[in-house]
């Protein structure tokens, strides 16, 4: 507010026969109110009709205003009750005596700076509502020494119904201080995954990171990538499954590789390679299990692997 503006407000309260010490208080209320209630979501959170920005506004919408941190001790051994989040159908609410929560993982990140906790709540049926499950991630900031602060989580039905099948952060530490998160949101049944990206700032603020990487690739590239991708947060390096239009849904022919870089809120494109998929036997007993055993169009003959440069961002 500028000086002349300033004295515009104040002749009209002097008109309007208010006290200017009242209205003074009310002011810093409503900026207090406003800091408090958009400080901890990303000020570059998308807009909700941002349809190509959904989940990445989903992700966002996790990041908790200021909590009381708890003692690290009770943080891995017992459930923490968080708010509900917004926009969602989650029936988590912190004042419910219903609900019953169990600890299902706690585990250590970035050498201990970080933990990740997995909830698992359940609500009993009442009248006409029937019971319900649900999974919560829950990252906490261990910065302080004995402290467990929760600063993000995000929960998932787990009821019969259920669209997701896990939600998975992982963390890498940046050259400014910062920590980048990666959260894949995997599909149940053979839907993949998909990673959004969240930096958390030295000073605690938030930023929702736009992956305009997907846009730098040639025309037609992102419409083969029908399972998401896998980016370690740490080596902004990733892969996914690039398949071929008569590609079966368990197997895609070829490989996409990618090397990203972070600038100013996003992921860009620094290069690229496609490879022939590696055969089932050399991915590792967990994918051999996991691909069907008869799959003969996946064993035809490969296409040749391309690499591609791209223009500096």
């Amino acid at each position: 507010m500028g000086p002349s503006q300033s004295r515009r407000t104040i002749a009209g309260a002097r008109r309007q026969g208010l006290d200017l010490a009242l209205l003074g208080w009310a002011l810093l209320g409503w900026a207090l109110l406003a800091a408090g209630a958009g400080a901890a979501l990303p000020a570059s959170l998308p807009p909700a009709s941002d349809s190509r920005a959904g989940m990445l506004r989903e992700a966002a919408l996790g990041v908790l205003p200021a909590q009381a941190p708890v003692r690290a001790s009770r943080a891995k051994a017992a459930c923490v009750r968080l708010p509900h989040i917004a926009e969602t159908e989650d029936f988590v609410h912190p004042g419910d005596s219903a609900l019953g929560c169990k600890l299902l993982d706690y585990r250590l990140l970035i050498g201990g700076r970080w933990a990740a906790a997995r909830y698992g709540w359940t609500k009993p049926a009442s009248g006409l509502s029937p019971a319900a499950s649900a999974e919560e991630m829950v990252l906490f900031d261990l910065a302080k020494s004995g402290q467990a602060r929760p600063v993000w989580h995000d929960r998932f039905d787990t009821g019969p119904d259920q669209v997701w099948r896990s939600i998975t952060p992982a963390l890498a530490g940046r050259p400014d201080g910062s920590t980048l998160v990666a959260i894949a949101y995997c599909v149940n049944g053979t839907g993949g995954c998909r990673q959004e990206f969240l930096q958390r700032q030295p000073r605690g603020g938030w930023i929702a990171i736009r992956q305009t990487w997907f846009d730098q690739l040639p025309r037609g590239f992102s419409g083969r990538i029908r399972h998401g991708t896998s980016i370690d947060p740490k080596t902004l390096t990733g892969e996914a499954g690039f398949y071929a239009d008569d590609d079966p849904n368990c197997c895609a022919s070829q490989v996409l590789r990618v090397e990203l870089a972070l600038s100013r809120g996003r992921l860009i494109l620094r290069r690229y390679s496609i490879a022939p998929s590696p055969p089932a036997e050399t991915r590792g007993a967990g994918a051999a299990r996991e691909r069907p055993a008869a799959a003969p169009s996946c064993a035809r003959k490969r296409p040749p692997a391309r690499t591609g440069g791209l223009r500096p961002a």
